[in-house]
């Protein structure tokens, strides 16, 4: 049994004990059960969905960057250098080495 299907399984047993104490029917455990299989189904669905839209590229990662100079009022020259000098650096900086600079930094 993995950590999902434990999950629900947990949760049914609570499930049952509060709100049928006195035990339940055949009907009941059905119930249960298909109502377990559509809560899963709709956790695998949405953490399916959400990781697909949540993929990092270097164009994101540039896109970022390009909004806060416009929310920042930077001029198109200084933009155009920060997004030249973060594009030059996609090729030599690994993403752990960036994340090590950034938590390094005092920002």
């Amino acid at each position: 049994m993995n950590d999902l299907d434990r999950t629900i399984h947990e949760n049914r047993i609570r499930l049952e004990r509060k709100y049928f104490p006195n035990g339940i029917t055949l009907d009941m455990i059905k119930l249960l059960d298909k109502v377990g299989e559509m809560i899963k189904a709709a956790y695998l669905t949405g953490l399916k969905e959400g990781s697909s839209e949540q993929e990092w590229s270097n164009q994101s990662c540039l896109g970022y960057a390009i909004l806060a100079t416009e929310k920042l009022k930077w001029n198109e020259s200084l933009t155009k250098e920060l997004v030249r000098a973060m594009y030059r650096n996609f090729d030599f900086v690994t993403p752990d080495v960036a994340a090590d600079a950034y938590r390094d930094s005092i920002y």
